[in-house]
């Protein structure tokens, strides 16, 4: 008997594992630079390489420590341009002597979507994601951290600018419904909602929100101010007076802090 067929555009595909033939390289690392640092560096944004190594001419077998990461790469990466390339790469399972399925196969002509794929842009939904990495740090920590950078659009704002004072909500509300009720009418910064909670863990009635255009504030006051809920009380939206010290106050009716309360949005 001669030997199977390798080559045909119909070729099956070699079964699945956590070992990955790579091809079409070339496209866009040249053959100099594609080494092992290069594939480790590229990959493993995607997931836990255990082992990589790099063909002639511009191939590579890259295995992942596991079955799910090595799927999600190659049904997401091929066909598709990792981070670190500038042109779209084939992604099969290898052969288990190691080598690729040669010819075409699937997307193997390099003409299909040709999109980034990102390890972090949710095509592996079903999947985590991609996995490429697990973190132990808080969301708390990593919005704090932007915020502080400066690295989020807004920038540094003021309490006081472009900033609403809402009274008469339901004590149920939180920061996300102030978000979603405020966020269609304009950008509204990082940390630019609040509600205000009682020491019973209710609300009490009060919220603000910072916008970052004054029109969105004007098109907020318009829309919103005087709206009438079902137990027939009306929500209020003005813009948000200057900062007072902790007076008395007029227990909500009026004052922009409430029971004497002043909002620190720091």
């Amino acid at each position: 008997q001669g030997p199977a067929c390798e080559c045909s555009t119909d070729a099956m595909e070699a079964a699945p594992s956590t070992n990955l033939f790579i091809s079409d390289l070339a496209n866009s690392l040249p053959p100099a630079a594609n080494t092992e640092e290069k594939l480790w560096e590229i990959f493993g944004a995607y997931g836990t390489v255990s082992s990589c190594r790099p063909l002639p001419p511009g191939a590579a077998l890259v295995r992942f420590a596991s079955q799910e990461e090595a799927t999600w790469v190659r049904e997401n990466l091929d066909g598709n341009i990792p981070q670190g390339l500038t042109a779209p790469i084939n992604v099969k399972y290898a052969n288990s002597s190691g080598g690729g399925a040669k010819g075409t196969y699937g997307k193997a002509d390099g003409q299909a979507k040709g999109a980034w794929a990102s390890p972090y842009d949710g095509k592996g939904a079903g999947k985590g994601a991609g996995k490429p990495q697990v973190t132990t740090s808080s969301i708390e920590v990593l919005k704090d951290g932007l915020v502080k950078a400066g690295a989020l659009p807004g920038g540094k704002w003021s309490n006081d600018g472009n900033a609403l004072f809402i009274g008469g909500l339901p004590r149920d509300t939180t920061d996300i419904d102030l978000y979603h009720i405020f966020c269609p009418f304009g950008a509204i910064p990082a940390m630019g909602v609040k509600a205000m909670i009682g020491q019973d863990g209710m609300g009490t009635g009060v919220g603000f929100v910072n916008y970052l255009d004054p029109q969105a504030c004007q098109m907020a006051i318009a829309t919103l101010n005087g709206t009438m809920m079902p137990d027939g009380c009306y929500l209020e939206v003005k813009p948000k007076g200057p900062s007072k010290g902790k007076g008395k106050g007029k227990d909500g009716k009026g004052s922009y802090g409430g029971k004497g309360e002043e909002f620190d949005w720091s």
